[in-house]
């Protein structure tokens, strides 16, 4: 065990640096931690004290979870935002690239209760999504883009769902398949 004994504001006071070994420090660190300590003493500080509210204020940092779960409830974020954010700190989950949510919804049997029309829109909508995020393709007019000029005006574009409820139905289940991971839709 590395130790440092000195005097300051006349009593003796001893600082533990670390451990000697593997798992703990080489010479050449204690060395650096010694000089660190001295030059404290030298400014009147205690390193030991100093060592201390250091360790204090670790154990009393709110852990991540806390702050984050804070974050979220005193952050204006849309419902779904909210408790997709709450499901990743909860649940401990890994979160998905744009791409891997893509692929996933790719592998699905989304697309077939579409026409091969309306799968090709919601197929040019995963790209615009994988590229710029989910925002782009919850406006209506990301159909007035060039991309989906083949199929005509946004108007035409929305019929090949069945109108503009349906074409909306299908962006809200298109989005819960790229965002939770069991087939919802």
């Amino acid at each position: 065990m590395f130790r440092y004994d000195y005097r300051i504001n006349g009593r003796r006071e001893t600082l533990s640096i670390g451990k000697y070994g593997g798992d703990g420090f080489t010479l050449s660190e204690a060395r650096e931690k010694l000089n660190e300590a001295r030059k404290l003493v030298s400014e009147g500080i205690s390193p030991a004290s100093e060592k201390r509210k250091f360790k204090n204020s670790i154990q009393n940092a709110e852990r991540f979870e806390d702050f984050a779960i804070r974050y979220i409830a005193e952050t204006d974020f849309a419902e779904s935002t909210r408790d997709l954010r709450k499901a990743t700190i909860a649940y401990g989950k890994k979160p998905l690239t744009r791409k891997e949510r893509v692929d996933r919804v790719k592998k699905k049997d989304f697309f077939n209760k579409y026409s091969k029309d309306a799968q090709k829109v919601l197929e040019i909508l995963l790209d615009k999504y994988m590229n710029k995020g989910i925002t782009e393709v919850e406006d209506i007019k990301v159909l007035s883009l060039s991309e989906f000029s083949d199929f005509g005006k946004p108007s035409k574009i929305v019929s090949l769902f069945g109108g503009k409820e349906e074409y909306f139905t299908a962006i809200r289940k298109l989005e819960l398949n790229l965002y939770y991971d069991i087939g919802v839709c």
